[in-house]
């Protein structure tokens, strides 16, 4: 282990040299200090650093719920990836068939990932502080894509200038870390022992997200870089390289991942000019939101000063003050009578407040919702027994034209993060990716009982069958929020109602989240179904059976009457010879 003396004299790597130039650049452009201010006024530390004495501060938190709305909108929607054929490829229904099984095979990964979940917190991130960013790696051990979510202050970008991530020159991720785990991976990775040894402790937290909580750690911490870049790979191709680094020592050598996009992407609340982070709802909202809390306090101060009546009373006549304020004390007063009590304690009148300052704080918090897009109509404030929920959506759609942009980022930001995971599927799956579709079929058991099965159907899809993919992304957006589900259930009701639909279509065009209980109405629908299917089985057998009970009563008809013809032969043969042996005779 190296001792003091030895650290010293070691000298940075490059990646950590390139990684302080990009923190001295976000340093001016106050991208930690503003980071930091942000999530304070989202969480409600809105009086930082003033100096109140033993005042209590009063907060009237109005960028919380504008910020929770706003997320609020763009998470009343699911999105689902869509894969298809390129243009030249749209023809070949082979093709088709495997983007239809990879959408569904993505969708997969975002649920086993719990992806949209992490995105959940991408949209908070993006909406309290300009951006929120996912990082993407493949687990050779689990053969799986994983998601993890990166602090704006954790990532450099090469060109902060541009938000276009495919377009950076680099980008750098910063890592907090165990020494010993960074050690371990060293090991692995092949590197050398006087360089594992390079692998120290360090207290470069400072501009770590939320650095407040990590100040005192318990385990030695190193930071770790992940230095990503572009650069060809011999064949004419660009493909994505990296290597980590910590302060003194290389953690891995120059790796190509073979990947052709960063396995990186970012989503901006609203795109500014210059910079590759663009700004948030927050930032806009602090100087109304400290007026606001400022204008609160004044009128308090103000009440407690002189809305209140205030005891006054002359010290020289009052033997024992303290009882002034106690209840049904008694006053000890020099003098000769009540009404020399009377002239010794006495009440100044409270003063009325001017309303002034009322209006000023209703108007800004009004103001600032509203001018927000976030008012009592937008967030859904509405009493909803005397509205419609088509009406509803109808007033909140329009209220939420001004955040079109921001649906539209995200939008673009799913399709890139689906293009990296097709990239990575592409690249990773050396020995090629079993999909799966699923089938409904219909099994008769040995009474002739017949059910319903889903059997999964697989399709074996060889590197090169990936490769030869080249897929369009969308994503295919369905609102579900409380009043676009009301609305939904109310005029499938209708259809029901007036016998334009039958039961089972009205069970199946339920949404999933319904109010109504969906997968119950699916089991009567099924359970209806199957015993009709068992009657019309049953029947069927029944219908066998009569009609060979049938054909054996034919064939002993048949059977009496060939008899019957037989006896009447004999019989007529009888009478024959009689007839021949009288004229005989």
């Amino acid at each position: 282990m190296l001792d003091n003396e030895q650290i010293i004299e070691l000298e940075p790597t490059d990646v950590w040299n390139q990684y302080q130039k990009c923190i001295d650049y976000m340093r001016t452009k106050g991208i930690f200090a503003g980071t930091e201010q942000n999530e304070n006024f989202f969480h409600g530390k809105q009086w930082e650093n003033a100096k109140l004495g033993d005042m209590k501060p009063i907060v009237i938190n109005i960028i919380k719920p504008i910020v929770k709305y706003k997320i609020g909108v763009i998470n009343a929607r699911s999105y689902s990836v869509v894969f298809t054929p390129s243009y030249l490829q749209s023809g070949d229904e082979k093709l088709n068939k495997w983007c239809e099984l990879l959408s569904k095979h993505v969708d997969r990964i975002f649920e086993m990932q719990r992806l949209d979940r992490k995105n959940r917190i991408v949209v908070k991130d993006s909406c309290v502080n300009s951006e929120g960013i996912m990082y993407f790696y493949y687990d050779t051990t689990e053969n799986e894509i994983v998601g993890e979510i990166v602090d704006k202050n954790n990532i450099c970008y090469g060109n902060e200038a541009s938000s276009d991530i495919q377009s950076q020159p680099f980008i750098i991720i910063a890592f907090r870390r165990p020494v010993t785990d960074v050690k371990e991976e060293a090991e692995a990775q092949g590197m050398k022992k006087e360089e594992i040894e390079k692998i120290v402790a360090d207290e470069e937290y400072r501009e770590q997200a939320g650095f407040d909580g990590i100040e005192q750690e318990t385990t030695p911490m190193c930071l770790v870089l992940l230095k990503l870049y572009k650069k060809e790979n011999g064949k004419g191709v660009k493909t994505v390289h990296f290597k980590k680094s910590t302060m003194y020592a290389e953690v891995t050598k120059e790796i190509d991942t073979g990947l052709k996009l960063y396995p990186v992407e970012h989503f901006i609340w609203e795109d500014l000019k210059g910079s590759a982070r663009g700004i948030g709802e927050v930032e806009a909202n602090i100087p109304n939101q400290i007026e606001i809390n400022k204008t609160e306090m004044r009128r308090a101060i103000a009440v407690k000063q002189s809305a209140y009546p205030k005891m006054a009373y002359n010290t020289q006549y009052i033997k024992n003050r303290d009882a002034l304020h106690q209840t049904g004390a008694d006053i000890q007063v020099e003098g000769s009578g009540v009404d020399d009590v009377r002239k010794q304690v006495g009440y100044l009148n409270a003063t009325s407040m001017s309303a002034d300052s009322k209006y000023l704080l209703d108007e800004l918090i009004n103001y600032t919702q509203n001018f927000a897009g976030a008012g009592d109509n937008a967030s859904g404030n509405i009493d909803v027994t005397k509205t419609s929920a088509k009406a509803i959506i109808a007033v909140q759609e329009a209220q939420q034209q001004p955040l079109n942009e921001q649906l539209y980022n995200y939008k673009d930001y799913l399709e890139s993060v689906a293009r990296i995971c097709l990239d990575m599927l592409q690249n990773y799956s050396v020995n090629g990716l079993v999909l799966a579709d699923e089938e409904e079929q219909q099994v008769q058991d040995e009474n002739g009982m017949i059910t319903s099965q889903t059997v999964p159907e697989l399709y074996s899809l060889s590197y090169e069958d990936l490769n030869s993919i080249k897929a369009n992304v969308k994503i295919e957006i369905t609102p579900k929020s409380a009043y676009d589900k009301m609305a939904v259930e109310q005029s499938l009701d209708n259809l029901l109602a007036n016998q334009l639909i039958e039961f089972e279509e009205y069970v199946n065009a339920l949404p999933y989240d319904s109010a109504m209980p969906k997968k119950k109405l699916e089991e009567i629908v099924k359970k209806r179904k199957q015993t009709q299917e068992n009657i019309q089985a049953m029947q069927n057998m029944a219908n066998e059976q009569m009609g060979r009970i049938s054909a054996l009563l034919g064939q002993q008809q048949q059977y009496e009457d060939m008899k019957n013809i037989a006896n009447m032969k004999q019989q007529g043969q009888a009478q024959i010879r009689q007839f021949q042996n009288a004229i005989g005779g």
